[in-house]
């Protein structure tokens, strides 16, 4: 590259170019990637963003939703087509995934460990290395293969071959090498960062200040740019290969061509996120089974929020509240909110059927739901009114309904069928695969009840406790030591219930079912106890009473609060081994 070898032309774009010298690497790569045995592939290597958006064009061919992730700004377009979009298998497709941010990594990461996406992410060797991926690693691409790419995207320029030396293997460098040469006749060699600093160098004001704009937000929908910068420079960046407008179901958007150009711009600040940025992550921590972080981030900033935002941030903090089993609080904020989105009919409809309240959901309407998520969410909540005036026909059409449900949909109904008693009907859900934690234990919740796995559930109110679900989890050990007793363990039951009734949720207004079974199965007092395994024994109340030295009556007293406590009608019932 030097004065010798002037009109070198700007290189064609990578996707006209087409991908050389990697055939054996992009078939590993399209066999992973559907291998439920892994959650997904991480590339490592030379030339990995151009493997990355072909394998991205790929999945897209067969079937998958690819949302794809530029410096953790991806992230709430991610959770949306998780939880809003109908269900499908989603492709989160990472570049640069050493570069996204501690809590951004995690939360991606929880959401591949769920099964609720698949990854494909880009970045140095080893990356993420306690994770189930599989990993290809790409070469430097041999000197015959460089040559054929640098002749390619030059247009067979005499200056190709040297230009593919100096490249030393990398597709990137030597594309940017390409740019360069074109602008500056004088021989320039050095490291892609090198290059890319002497091209912004060379950008005039307006130019640069479009690219500051562009890495600052991440990415933004191309009409939102043209409106703020002059639709000129946005041509000349891309034309310079600095930014790339993506299709996306929704329209065109813009974003840096990759993220080793925001490192050269220097960290420029993102702006503050919008209240709907806020909600997809305080419902991604959900969703990830952090209910505890999703609740306090939803506080703090319901708590910062001006009188023009509160009412959304209060809508937010009100779903993390029924998360973590805080009915009454709930209810109390959607009280004071106004009705204007059908979140807020929704909401409070599920918490007032959760407090046992019939008087408010018999003045509840809800309207029509504008998505498929939130017709699911609506379901749920019809269903729950139901229950509460005591049809349980009606809650169980509700939830079995046929519908273009999400994972996360799915999961609720589900739950809520094994929480209305009815978990035999939640059978259709049981087998959805690919999920694991908290996911999971939703849709494992009405299958332990109904086949009385008591190990099963054990696991499923773990999974809820460590979540910070509370109410969910005193549901489960309840349901658990309901189990144990009718399986003549009541020891186990009583270590369910004394666990039960050390979480905050008898305070929480809840009136749920199966808050209602755990103040049946009150432990047995010592003298109850007694009475009981001497009526197992067979003797009768004039003979325990002579036994113990005590009135017939006080005898029929014990008995009678043990059968409240135990769910028996009577003497009949008492299963074997009780009062032990």
């Amino acid at each position: 590259m030097n004065a010798t070898t002037p009109g070198i032309p700007r290189p064609l774009p990578a996707r006209a170019v087409g991908i050389l010298g990697r055939t054996a690497e992009l078939s590993r790569i399209r066999a992973l990637l559907p291998d439920r045995r892994i959650d997904g592939v991480a590339v490592s290597g030379v030339g990995r963003s151009r493997v990355l958006a072909e394998i991205a064009d790929w999945a897209q061919g067969q079937g998958f939703r690819v949302e794809p992730i530029t410096g953790g700004r991806g992230l709430s377009a991610l959770v949306c087509t998780v939880l809003l979009g109908p269900a499908g298998r989603v492709l989160a497709v990472v570049d640069d995934a050493h570069l996204l941010s501690e809590a951004d990594t995690e939360l991606l990461l929880e959401l591949v460990r769920q099964g609720l996406v698949r990854l494909l992410a880009a970045g140095p060797d080893g990356l993420w290395p306690g994770e189930n991926l599989g990993r290809v690693d790409l070469p430097p691409l041999g000197a015959t293969d460089m040559a054929e790419l640098a002749r390619a995207i030059t247009g067979d320029h005499p200056a190709a071959r040297r230009l593919a030396q100096l490249a030393k293997g990398s597709p990137r460098l030597l594309r940017e090498l390409v740019h360069l040469a074109a602008d500056h006749p004088a021989d320039q060699g050095g490291s892609l960062s090198e290059v890319i600093e002497l091209r912004l160098a060379g950008l005039e004001t307006g130019q640069r200040q479009a690219l500051d704009l562009i890495a600052a937000a991440g990415f933004a929908p191309l009409p939102v740019f043209e409106r703020l910068v002059d639709r000129h420079d946005l041509i000349i960046l891309a034309e310079q290969e600095l930014i790339t407008a993506v299709e996306t179901p929704t329209g065109w958007r813009v974003e840096l061509a990759h993220n080793g150009i925001g490192a050269a711009l220097g960290a420029t600040p993102a702006p503050e996120p919008s209240t709907e940025d806020d909600q997809d992550h305080a419902t991604g921590l959900m969703c990830a089974g952090r209910i505890e972080e999703a609740l306090g981030a939803a506080t703090d900033r319901f708590a910062e929020a001006d009188a023009a935002h509160r009412s959304r941030h209060g809508l937010i903090l009100a779903a993390m509240l029924l998360a973590h089993g805080q009915i009454r609080r709930a209810y109390d904020l959607l009280c004071l909110l106004p009705d204007g989105d059908p979140r807020w009919a929704i909401l409070r409809l599920a918490a007032a059927a959760q407090l046992g309240d019939p008087d408010a959901v018999a003045v509840s309407a809800l309207p029509d739901a504008p998505t498929a998520h939130l017709a699911a969410a609506a379901a749920v909540a019809r269903a729950w009114a139901a229950a509460v005036r005591g049809d349980l026909d009606e809650a169980r059409d509700l939830l079995c309904a046929k519908a273009e449900d999400t994972t996360w949909d799915r999961a609720a109904r589900a739950h809520t069928l094994g929480r209305l008693g009815l978990a035999r009907s939640a059978a259709p859900f049981w087998h959805s695969i690919g999920q694991h934690g908290y996911l999971r234990a939703r849709l494992d919740y009405s299958r332990a009840i109904a086949t009385a796995d008591a190990d099963l559930l054990a696991a499923v109110a773990e999974q809820f406790l460590t979540a910070g679900a509370l109410l969910y989890g005193a549901e489960a050990l309840a349901e658990l030591a309901a189990l144990h007793q009718r399986a003549g363990q009541p020891r186990k039951a009583a270590a369910a219930i004394r666990r039960a009734r050390m979480l905050p949720v008898r305070h929480s207004g809840a009136r749920t079912p199966g808050l209602a079974l755990l103040a049946q199965n009150e432990p047995l007092s010592t003298r109850e106890s007694e009475v009981v395994r001497l009526a197992v024994s067979g003797l009768t109340d004039p003979q325990i009473a002579l036994r113990l030295g005590v009135s017939v009556r006080t005898i029929n007293n014990h008995l009678h609060r043990a059968y409240r406590k135990l769910g028996c009608a009577g003497r009949a019932d008492l299963p074997p081994g009780a009062g032990q």
